[in-house]
């Protein structure tokens, strides 16, 4: 009998799109599959699209846990789900991203292969109307890796790029054993979780195929700019003693400066919040000048390429 896979939901405000995610799980290939799904409180109809489902998982899936609580947020969520878990294996898959159908029959082969503890692999960008906007991105971007890079990537490597994408992996079940629970201060968990797992020495590994699909909307879009830096910046802090600590908070600057002069919505009012961050840790906007002006002149120059 194959290895028992814990599927956790997180749901939250998502009736738009919370039916979509349990039919991917239902058409999953893989058997035999635990499926656990909270909801955190929505205040929408997630609970009514559940219920409706509820039947067919349980036809399907070898346990099915549906549980509802009060608003706790994310992490307090993540944490509690994972202490419910039976599987061997366990994938976390937000209410508005979906599952390809041979997700686990790839991964949790090779994983078994190779004795991996922590698999990741490729994502498709979807938008709201569930179309592929952007294929094949890696799972695990920034360092040109391959399955021998990441297998020997290190915690200075892995701290000069924050390019973890926290739909795109698979654990084993003991890896939350040997690492413990998300940090509840840090609301970005995918990358300061890895860090601590590559600490720790948790074999990982890579399969460059697309096999989640991430959606992107308004609720998780670029407007969520300045709280990536803030908890970025706090991760950062947390390693200040290894490497090059000022190069890693340019590069995180760098990248919100970058989304902002790409999108024609900015307020002067979020270019003050920029400038005072950088103000706390001793930057200076003029330090991105010659950045800014690169940044600026591709953006025209690729509305420029789309237009004709």
């Amino acid at each position: 009998m194959d290895s028992l896979v814990s599927v956790i939901v997180p749901c939250y405000n998502h009736e738009l799109y919370v039916r979509e995610t349990i039919d991917s799980i239902l058409n999953l290939n893989y058997s035999p599959i635990e499926l656990i799904m909270v909801n955190d409180g929505s205040s929408d109809r997630t609970d009514a699209v559940i219920q409706q489902l509820l039947p067919k998982c349980r036809l399907k899936f070898e346990r099915v846990l549906y549980q509802i609580q009060e608003n706790k947020g994310l992490i307090e969520t993540l944490n509690g789900a994972i202490k419910l878990c039976t599987g061997e294996y366990v994938k976390i898959i937000a209410s508005d991203d979906t599952l390809e159908p041979n997700l686990f029959d790839e991964s949790i082969d090779l994983m078994k292969r190779e004795n991996l503890f922590i698999l990741f692999v490729n994502l498709n960008i979807i938008n709201q109307e569930s179309q592929v906007i952007r294929r094949n991105l890696p799972g695990v971007k920034g360092i040109g890796i391959d399955f021998n890079d990441i297998r020997d990537l290190t915690l200075e490597r892995a701290l000069d790029f924050n390019r973890f994408f926290g739909p795109a992996y698979i654990a084993k079940t003991e890896v939350f054993l040997k690492v413990g629970q998300f940090d509840s201060e840090i609301l970005i968990e995918d990358w300061e979780y890895m860090l601590r797992c590559i600490e720790a020495k948790i074999p990982l590994g890579y399969l460059p195929k697309p096999l989640v699909n991430y959606r992107e909307h308004e609720a998780n879009s670029w407007k969520r700019v300045f709280f990536i830096l803030d908890h970025n910046l706090k991760i950062l802090s947390k390693y200040k003693p290894i490497g090059n600590h000022k190069k890693r908070l340019g590069v995180q600057y760098h990248r919100v400066i970058k989304v902002l002069l790409t999108n024609n919505s900015i307020t002067q009012g979020e270019w003050n919040q920029l400038r005072l961050s950088m103000k706390l840790q001793q930057f200076s906007i003029i330090d991105f000048f010659p950045s800014m002006i690169r940044t600026f002149l591709n953006f025209y120059k690729l509305k420029l390429k789309t237009k004709n």
